[in-house]
């Protein structure tokens, strides 16, 4: 399997045990005028971009660094 893949289905199923289970207690808050499971949904989005792009960019350089996979030079 992809690292890539698992590294996305690790980040969600970490934010959904964090989401289900009101690890970071904002079930009842308020933020902007909007309740807590749009808050966790935002906060959630957030997360996911984030290790997207870092995982991309690592990706990249590891892939960069790779016998024969770097810039065509020809």
């Amino acid at each position: 399997m992809n690292y890539g893949v698992v590294t996305v289905v690790a980040y969600w199923l970490l934010w959904l045990v964090i989401t289900t289970e009101d690890l970071l207690g904002l079930a009842g808050a308020h933020a902007f005028g909007v309740g807590g499971t749009v808050v966790y949904l935002g906060l959630g989005l957030v997360v996911f971009l984030t290790g997207a792009i870092v995982y991309g960019i690592v990706a990249q350089e590891i892939d960069a660094r790779r016998p024969g996979r770097g810039p065509a030079t020809h």
